[in-house]
């Protein structure tokens, strides 16, 4: 008991030596207690007591240690002392009220066992005696059953380090087995968290200990968690399980027996697959009986011989050829050593490669070391890279796996490897990325595995170079490693989508287990996953019925997903199975996505509404309160709005049940039912409504604090607040307002791009549904070009579902939804005045034109004579002010879509270009300032009377079917751009933007596989004179990476999905004025991947050619160390 006194004196040296010296009196003789040190976490860690809250490691020697670990040996009535000190001590902290728990000492030995003798450490040796026949005593003195630390453990009521100690504790096993009945009735292992707890704690017993848990095991492996049941799987062995799991069947849910059955069919079993397959058969779910064909297919598919590729022989004959260019390797990297600023290693030593010829003569692989020969990573690029195609893979791989350079540390392909099995591909065909794993099996690695992280999208992936057909056989290889990697919470990166593409090439021809998980994910909560999920899925035979059957699902969230799925792949034969299942729904939220998928199918909404039972819905929901987003609103600020057809007014709750469901779906999108109703409002009101709620929601959005709530000067003026959850708000909007929302809307993206991005997102999405073609044209702007890529990513996702709501393509959009900007049909406005009127005209230099009644031009509107109408005049001087700035933006965006069609050598049949162009009050003044072609031959340009003239000022007429595009350097020989130059000038028409003298750029033959031009690398020029003229040529600043720094500028076409990028030396947000170098161009496709340089439109390879050109020309040249000089 001297220890208690070592123990009591050091921790009193920290503070209050009396209180612990009385503590020791009273542990060891049991005279009162006087007090207790404060409880503070400094006094809980140096007792070992901390470990609750963080891990506390204490020393493995000194009193407290000695003293805790003799406790076995200590009489019964000591050991209740101490440990009711411990437990009091550590019911202070967190600090409590409540009286103390006696089962707080119980708690208190279990985690200071757990800090003085860690688990998960080999060389920790407890001392005899402090096992669980000991800790049954403690449990017994803290008055509570014997089972309870188990019990605690099972059902997790302990920091997992704690449980593991209770699991590494002497006698587990057997203490297990004597309270499994206690700890089977006690831990609840319904849901799969618990069972992963439960199955944590049984893993280690033997069959015989497990054959006492069977009510516990059985739902274990009928868990809904795939990870759970395929790790649980050997347990359907313990005697018992199996029968007890048939019984289990009988009375689970659904999900729970669809599970069980899987189980059993999983174990390959003859007799279980038999019993599963007539069991699932007859089923009365229709989610299990769909088990049946799956299990059916994935028989058939078995039976069908492999088509596995054969393993890569790494022999490869060592020619003279051969050896002499790892000799030219050998030189080479030597010269690059030897570079002004190079370090490292780049070449091998002759006894370094020797391993390498002995691979390749014997086949057998030599031993890889951790760090292989350590050559620079610069080595890949500049010395192997260009030979990789003359070596060929297998010789490749094996001189990266020597450089120490094939893999990351980590996880998968190292950067530079991937790069040489893209160049090795573009030059010679091969490897395709089935090749590529079979080459790392015979390497030593998973091949499969490595190429599956590879597909993560940090770099290349597979997606990038190889087909879907070349990409299938890997996918096929590699399914295993892409479903954990989907369904595993430890893998950050499953937010790919070239996964989940990789295994949409496959067809549909999936296996049970990865229709089921890519299912769940379609019909899952996570919208970045849904719809690809869903794709992923699209071709499996039967999948429509599968997705049918989860209109019935108890979840109304995966109902409601169901039914989206069902109209997204317009899968018709399901309405009555939606009709059915709208009759019997409660929720509103799924209700309304049956009624939005009825509408998407074809089926009038109208049929399914009834209108006098709405209303009684309305008062019962509203009745119930509005949700708790919507507390801002105040409703008596909106105006009040009438029923169009009887003009009855419409009843608040209605508008409060529709703006209500709006909020509660979380959605932008206004649904077929908010639709329906909005247009039965009458129309000026419905405009003005839908304008006041987004006023009070931008208004709530950025409100401003109060100023008793100004706590720092300088955020005075930011608002306090947010909107963005009662962005469904905004639905009722789009399906409410009119075009005056637009600038609006607009404003708030230009100013609060920057801090309010999801606001902003939001926005962009309730634009897309406002049927006006300016909200469209805005969209469309925003897709084309926008500071905050998050944002005009939006924007093009929602341009492509109104493109394709409406049936059109993206272009067919952009042309058809060209507003006039109050102008008519002719390009004019009249102004009335009352008994007089002027007259507003698109003029040739596409500025407003005045005259008065007898064609007299004016500069401005005159004051109003007393005669005249003072409201006309005035409402006269607002439409030509609102005419004159939509006349300024449309030309602005015009003008860039048109520059934009040029690059990007966009078409148009010459009906549509005449309807949508030539015959539009505003497009066909800035056509007439271009030069077009026709059918690739025919020269010509627009006059004012629509008519069409050469350069030679001779009449043309084009047939409906031509084919016309914008002319341009590239295209036409160097007499005709001289003679449309001529034209222009003798015409005294200045063109829209230029076509043709910038010079016409064409790829040399050696650079048709490239994917970047470096005419300009090492051109110096400053920072700012860069971002300048970048932005004036209609370039953004690049996406920003690690530490804030941003490398290029970019010009993104979001209608052919390609964005040109101009690479320099990076600058460090916030930008500073240094001297940076250009580095390259590069024309980036889907996924971020740069296009060969052939595979760019010529027009557009020119035009950035001629951007970069003139960036340089912006600085001083060339400099030869331009990489010291710019510090890269």
């Amino acid at each position: 008991m001297d220890l208690l006194r070592s123990v009591t004196d050091l921790i009193g040296k920290k503070g209050d030596s009396a209180v612990w010296q009385g503590i020791a009196d009273h542990v060891l003789t049991g005279s009162p207690l006087n007090g207790l040190p404060p409880g503070g976490f400094e006094t809980l860690a140096r007792l070992g007591l901390a470990g609750q809250y963080s891990i506390a490691r204490l020393p493995q020697s000194g009193p407290l240690t000695e003293f805790v670990g003799g406790l076995a040996e200590v009489p019964d009535d000591v050991l209740q002392r101490w440990i009711g000190v411990l437990g009091a001590l550590l019911s202070t902290w967190p600090p409590s009220e409540e009286p103390l728990d006696p089962t707080y000492g119980l708690d208190a030995v279990l985690v200071q066992l757990n800090s003085l003798w860690p688990p998960f450490d080999d060389d920790v040796v407890r001392p005899a005696g402090l096992d669980h026949a000991w800790l049954e005593k403690v449990a017994t003195l803290c008055v509570v059953e014997p089972a309870k630390p188990l019990i605690w453990a099972f059902g997790r009521a302990l920091p997992t380090t704690v449980s593991t100690t209770v699991l590494e504790l002497p006698g587990y096993e057997a203490a297990a087995v004597r309270h499994a009945a206690a700890i089977t009735a006690e831990v609840d292992v319904a849901k799969p968290d618990a069972q992963r707890d439960a199955w944590y704690m049984l893993r280690s017993l033997t069959p015989e200990s497990l054959t006492h848990f069977v009510p516990m095991l059985v739902p274990i492996v009928a868990s809904t968690d795939a990870a759970i049941r395929r790790d649980a799987a050997p347990l359907l062995g313990v005697p018992g399980v199996l029968g007890e799991l048939r019984r289990f069947i009988e009375t689970a849910k659904p999900a729970v027996r669809s599970a069980a059955l899987k189980a059993l069919w999983a174990t390959e079993d003859p007799e279980q697959r038999r019993w599963a397959h007539e069991r699932a058969t007859a089923d009365r779910a229709a989610s299990v009986r769909d088990l049946v064909s799956s299990w059916d297919a994935q028989l058939a598919a078995a039976a069908e011989p492999s088509t596995e590729a054969p393993p890569v022989d790494l022999r490869v004959p060592v020619t003279p050829e051969l050896r002499e260019k790892l000799r030219q390797l050998a030189t080479e990297g030597e010269k690059v050593a030897g570079l002004p600023g190079r370090t490292g290693k780049y070449t091998f030593s002759d006894a370094e490669l020797a391993p390498v010829f002995e691979t390749l003569e014997t086949g057998r692989m030599f031993e890889l070391q951790p760090r292989g020969a350590e050559l620079h990573p610069n080595w890949v690029a500049d010395v192997l890279a260009p030979h990789v195609g003359a070596v060929g893979p297998v010789v490749a791989t094996l001189l990266l796996a020597r450089a120490g350079l094939l893999t990351r540390p980590t996880d998968g392909l190292s950067y530079a490897a991937s790069r040489v099995y893209v160049r090795c591909y573009e030059e010679t065909g091969r490897p395709e990325p089935l090749e590529i794993a079979r080459i790392f099996d015979a390497v030593g690695f998973d091949g499969a595995a490595v190429l599956a992280y590879w597909d993560r999208g940090d770099y290349e992936g597979l997606r990038g170079l190889w087909s879907d057909e070349a990409i299938a056989p890997f996918a096929r290889h590699a399914l295993p490693h892409y479903l954990t990697m989907l369904t595993s919470p430890d893998v950050w990166y499953s937010d790919d989508d070239a996964i989940y593409h990789a295994i949409a090439t496959l067809q549909g021809d999936l296996p049970l287990d990865a229709v089921d998980k890519l299912l769940r994910m379609g019909l899952g909560q996570q919208k970045t996953y849904r719809v690809l999920a869903q794709d992923a899925v699209a071709h499996v035979p039967g999948i429509a019925d599968r997705i049918a059957a989860a209109l019935t699902d108890g979840k109304a969230t995966t109902r409601q997903v169901a039914a989206q799925w069902l109209q997204r792949i317009n899968h018709v034969a399901a309405v009555p199975a939606l009709e059915t299942a709208l009759r019997k729904e409660k929720n509103e939220l799924a209700k309304a996505a049956f009624l939005d998928a009825l509408q998407g199918l074809g089926e009038p909404i109208e049929s399914y509404l009834d209108h006098e039972a709405m209303l009684g819905e309305a008062n019962a929901s509203v009745t119930k309160g509005l949700h708790k987003e919507l507390a801002w609103l105040d409703w008596s600020a909106l105006p009040v709005v009438h029923w169009a057809e009887s003009g009855d007014a419409v009843p608040l709750p209605v508008l409060q049940w529709l703006t209500n469901q709006a909020v509660k779906a979380k959605s932008p999108e206004p649904g077929a039912l908010l639709r329906t109703y909005a247009a039965l409002i009458e129309p000026a009101e419905r405009e003005r409504f839908g304008r006041a709620l987004l006023d009070a929601w931008i208004a709530e959005d950025t409100r401003l604090p109060e100023p008793d709530e100004v706590q720092d000067p300088d955020f005075a003026d930011w608002p306090v607040g947010s909107a963005i959850g009662s962005k469904g708000v905004l639905a009722v909007v789009a399906a409410c307002a009119g075009a005056d929302v637009v600038p609006v809307a607009g404003g708030y993206l230009k100013y609060w791009y920057g801090t309010r991005s999801a606001q902003c997102k939001a926005l962009v999405v309730m634009l897309g549904w406002i049927e006006q073609a300016s909200a469209t044209q805005l969209v469309l702007s925003v897709a084309s070009r926008f500071r905050t890529k998050g944002i005009q990513e939006e924007a093009v996702q929602q341009a492509a579902a109104l493109a394709e709501r409406r049936g059109w393509s993206l272009d067919e959009l952009a042309d058809r939804t060209v507003p006039y900007a109050g102008f008519d049909e002719t390009g004019r406005i009249e102004l009335s005045y009352g008994d007089r009127a002027f007259t507003a005209e698109v003029a040739p230099d596409l500025t407003v034109a005045l005259a008065d009644e007898t064609g007299q031009p004016l500069k401005a509107l005159p004051a109003p004579r007393q005669s005249d109408d003072a409201d006309a005049a005035a409402a006269a001087k607002k439409t030509l002010g609102a005419a004159k700035r939509e006349l300024k933006a449309l030309v602005q965006a015009q003008t860039t879509r048109l520059y934009e069609a040029m690059c990007t050598g966009r078409s148009w049949l010459a009906a549509d270009w005449q309807l949508y162009l030539n015959g539009h009050p505003i497009l066909r003044r800035l056509s007439q300032r271009l030069t077009w072609i026709a059918d690739g031959a025919r020269v010509f340009r627009p006059l004012d009377d629509g008519t069409l003239t050469t350069v030679d000022d001779d009449p043309i007429e084009l047939a409906p079917d031509a084919v016309i595009t914008l002319a341009h350097d590239t295209l036409l020989t160097s007499d005709a751009v001289q003679a449309w130059q001529e034209h222009f000038t003798d015409y005294e028409l200045v063109p829209l933007f230029q076509q043709f003298g910038r010079g016409s750029y064409l790829l040399p033959p050696e650079k048709t596989t490239d994917k970047a031009l470096h005419d300009f690398e090492g051109h110096l020029v400053e920072a700012f004179a860069l971002r300048s003229r970048a932005g004036k040529l209609g370039y953004l600043r690049g996406e920003t990476g690690d530490g804030g720094w941003f490398y290029s500028y970019e010009k993104r076409l979001p209608a052919i999905g390609l964005t040109v990028e101009l690479g320099f030396t990076g600058n460090l947000l916030p930008e500073e004025n240094k001297t940076v170098a250009l580095t390259e161009l590069a024309v980036r496709g889907r996924g971020h991947q740069a296009l060969r340089l052939s595979d760019v439109p010529q027009v557009l390879l020119s035009e950035a050619y001629n951007d970069l050109r003139q960036l340089a020309a912006d600085g001083s040249g060339f400099d030869p160390a331009w990489q010291q000089t710019t510090g890269r």
